[in-house]
């Protein structure tokens, strides 16, 4: 998705890949950033 490509693309160039799984993948780094720390170090 960060190189644009439709969920339709991905599916046909992998037509074995479930659409859940297109899914999770997404959904994972979303829960992932949201609930992520960052900290400053100082300089």
């Amino acid at each position: 998705m960060a190189q644009k490509y439709s969920k339709d693309k991905i599916l046909r160039n992998y037509s074995g890949l479930p659409e859940k799984n297109i899914k999770a993948s997404l959904a994972y780094p979303s829960a992932v950033f949201h609930t992520e720390r960052t900290y400053l170090l100082p300089t």
